[in-house]
């Protein structure tokens, strides 16, 4: 189930086990405004992702170029509502950022979401201090939901955006 993007040189492929202390090493250097503001050390990273990557609902994809993973995407196959998936991560490392890494994880979980049959696609992320990665959900074609009140545990808010797989 490779993916390789010529204009990069590099490969999305689904995560193994054996990759999670790359995985872990994205989300520590991927300048997450969340991740900043939760204050979440290496540790607390670590064990999130390691219960995140063990539930059942959930595939990870790695973008990788030269055996070094620079990015990864989460789908979460289930979302309230008929036929809805969730895009329930997307990190890569910040040196990364605006290579178009980012875009390609999305564009490939979204494909691979169509042909699983979801119809639409879901994504959560901060309200505060996080305007590019708006922009970047709204260059994609997702379209702002509406937003939820104390969604993360310092009661900050989380916009909700969606996309529909037909268009």
């Amino acid at each position: 189930n490779d993916n390789k993007d010529k204009s990069s040189n590099g490969k999305i492929r689904k995560a193994a086990q054996a990759d999670l202390p790359k995985l872990l090493d994205v989300d520590c250097e991927c300048d997450s405004i969340v991740i900043k503001r939760l204050k979440l050390g290496r540790k607390e990273l670590k064990e999130a992702l390691d219960k995140r990557f063990f539930e059942t609902n959930k595939e990870f994809y790695v973008f990788q170029k030269a055996n070094v993973i620079l990015g990864y995407a989460t789908l979460k196959a289930e979302f309230p509502g008929y036929k809805n998936c969730e895009l329930s991560w997307v990190a890569v490392k910040q040196k990364y950022h605006n290579k178009g890494i980012g875009k390609l994880l999305v564009k490939f979980i979204e494909s691979i979401s169509k042909k699983k049959g979801f119809r639409n696609i879901y994504a959560y992320t901060s309200e505060k201090g996080n305007d590019r990665v708006h922009e970047f959900y709204k260059n994609l074609g997702y379209r702002r939901i509406n937003a939820l009140e104390d969604y993360y545990s310092d009661g900050t808010r989380a916009v909700l955006y969606g996309k529909s797989l037909n268009e």
